[in-house]
């Protein structure tokens, strides 16, 4: 009787030891997959602000080089056309010199707002450093359709409020380069498109032209 006492009493302090054990086994468990989802959201938060511009909250110029070479070599394979747009803010310089870079952070927020609402749902919209701007246009074909985007997109900056800036004008230039006429190599579309936009800044800004 005492021999069968004593195995059970082993029993029951090897169970209780060997549940204490799995218990701590999967606290540690629990507590590692807690820290691994910790570390991946965090990490998943850094890559998206290191794709997002800070002040205006767009894609920023990494997101945008990105998105240009993914999408330009499934057009090349698909034989899709489309458009590269760069665009350079016309007196910027001069809100800055005279309001400071406050104002003139708050103009890039309200561009950066303006070009979101009058591009497509397709496009991607990106600041790429100071008052430049982008925008990749898949499947934009036809100098009737571009021509139509980039009126919007001229207006909606025209329509910023000159509340905070008066006696200051601001308009934008914009330069245009078209696939598959100017070939697929997304460095080769933003330099044509470059150049056409300084073209239509020297022609007196607010205005468009196609590479």
């Amino acid at each position: 009787h005492d021999s069968i006492s004593r195995t059970r009493d082993l029993r029951l302090i090897q169970t209780g030891a060997f549940l204490l054990a799995m218990a701590n086994f999967l606290i540690i468990v629990f507590g590692m997959l807690r820290r691994y989802r910790m570390i991946e959201e965090d990490s998943q938060r850094w890559r998206a602000m290191a794709r997002h511009d800070p002040l205006t909250g767009i894609a920023n110029r990494k997101a945008f080089e990105e998105a240009a070479s993914a999408q330009l070599m499934r057009a090349r394979v698909d034989a899709q056309p489309g458009a590269l747009l760069m665009l350079d803010l016309d007196g910027f310089k001069g809100i800055n010199d005279r309001f400071g870079h406050s104002a003139g952070d708050a103009i890039l927020r309200a561009v950066a707002t303006r070009l979101e609402a009058a591009a497509r749902a397709t496009d991607v919209v990106a600041r790429l450093g100071g008052d430049e701007f982008a925008i990749l246009c898949p499947l934009l074909h036809g100098t009737d359709d571009v021509g139509q985007l980039c009126e919007r997109l001229v207006d909606s900056v025209l329509g910023i409020s000159r509340h905070d800036i008066p006696g200051c004008p601001l308009g934008v230039s914009i330069g245009v380069a078209l696939y598959p006429e100017d070939g697929y190599d997304p460095a080769h579309l933003q330099m044509l498109a470059d150049r056409a936009m300084y073209a239509a800044k020297r022609a007196g800004g607010n205005r468009w032209q196609i590479a």
